[in-house]
């Protein structure tokens, strides 16, 4: 018996597909040519040469076409019954479900099958009518203009907005297929500041998105997402994600952390690890502060709610010196000091306590040291961040803004 399949690369994005089915007539080489050539363009892969075919006597037509990301197999049977099989290996991420969608609909096929056997696997699916993929195995960063419409009017009308507020704040968990509305902001905010493509997306997050929450704003009116926050538990397996890169890059232990910040025996289950803020370039201008507030104000009372007391996180330079203009009382997770990380030139490892951050903000914003220029900006935040005003109506999820309490958000009925 062969051992247990092991990832021996999780770093390395390697996805595959398996689509099989009954094609409506025989599939010949130029409908094979002419699938690869579409199916380059589907998966937005880029072409290293032009589709190449053979024949069998014995079997039929089979082809093939070569990527700067791996490349596909195509093979078609006439004997001893019209059958197709496509093979796709990438290391470049692409969705699942769009490529069964397009391969039924070429080859007009009664019956269609896929089963998925990228490093993170997702069920054998037998398909019948319009494709449902497994959560698990479909985390994408980067959204078609059509999917991000469909996911959007799709949480839209499952969880109505019951404010007429263009902006509402979503609480949605990573196994969700909605979830993937907050992933390509976060792409998109991660590819404009650093360069970061779906691979390195994957690299960094790829192993949490099934301990991830995520916190999305929805503008109702446009019918899109405009900005996310992650949240992230630990894997029993691996720990927290900030913690494993605190030591990779640091040298930093987990029971160093402990120690440093005395933390107690259920520490683990207290604490959040927080993933970037995110809010686009575009949004940035006319709703940047208001985002950043019902983002940040989101997480915090919605960890109120569920007793947490720690958080950490990885922040780049343009984060850390916000939290520091605000007030928020984060330190230097185990005296760390910053380093480069993912793109960006000077990460900091941050450690804070969620029940110090109302009265800290407080503090900074009457303080005879913070620059009088700052106060009114200090004012506007501190009445959205710790009173809530202007955003807690907006939220589609129970919070709490004291340990113990508990507001409640009833769904209408749709």
């Amino acid at each position: 018996m062969p051992p247990a399949y092991t990832d021996l690369a999780p770093q390395i994005l390697r996805q595959r597909l398996v689509v099989e089915g009954y094609p409506a007539k025989a599939i010949g080489e130029s409908a094979i040519k002419d699938y690869l050539s579409e199916l380059s363009e589907v998966t937005r892969m880029i072409r290293l040469l032009e589709p190449v075919t053979h024949k069998s006597d014995l079997y039929g037509w089979a082809g093939w076409t070569h990527w700067e990301t791996s490349g596909a197999h195509f093979y078609a049977w006439e004997k001893p019954l019209l059958f197709f099989s496509v093979d796709i290996y990438t290391c470049k991420q692409f969705d699942p479900k769009v490529v069964i969608d397009f391969t039924r609909d070429y080859f007009n096929a009664s019956k269609i099958t896929a089963k998925d056997f990228s490093s993170s696997p997702v069920p054998e699916l037998a398909l019948g009518g319009k494709t449902t993929i497994a959560p698990a195995g479909v985390a994408r960063y980067t959204l078609s203009d059509a999917d991000l419409d469909k996911l959007s009017r799709r949480l839209l009308t499952e969880q109505p907005p019951k404010v007429s507020d263009s902006l509402v704040v979503y609480r949605l968990d990573g196994m969700d297929v909605l979830s993937n509305l907050a992933r390509h902001i976060e792409r998109e905010v991660f590819e404009e500041s650093f360069g970061n493509d779906d691979g390195q997306m994957r690299q960094i997050y790829g192993l949490y998105e099934d301990v991830s929450t995520f916190f999305l704003v929805m503008d109702q009116v446009a019918r899109r997402p405009v900005g996310a926050l992650r949240a992230m538990r630990p894997r029993a397996d691996l720990g927290f994600l900030t913690l494993r890169e605190a030591e990779k890059y640091t040298g930093v232990t987990v029971a160093q952390f402990r120690k440093h910040h005395g933390l107690e025996d259920d520490w683990a289950e207290r604490t959040v690890d927080w993933g970037t803020l995110a809010v686009p370039k575009q949004h940035r201008a006319a709703n940047g502060h208001l985002l950043a507030a019902m983002l940040f104000r989101a997480g915090q009372v919605r960890s109120c709610l569920e007793g947490m007391r720690h958080y950490i996180l990885l922040a780049d330079a343009d984060l850390h010196r916000t939290f520091d203009m605000l007030g928020y009382p984060f330190a230097a997770l185990a005296g760390t000091k910053p380093f480069s990380y993912e793109g960006s030139t000077s990460s900091a490892l941050l450690y804070g306590c969620p029940g110090e951050f109302f009265a800290a903000m407080e503090r900074k914003k009457c303080a005879e040291t913070t620059d009088p220029r700052l106060k009114p900006i200090l004012q506007a935040f501190v009445a959205r961040f710790v009173h809530g005003v202007g955003i807690d109506h907006r939220f589609m999820f129970d919070y709490a803004v004291w340990p113990g309490g508990r507001r409640r958000c009833r769904l209408p009925r749709g």
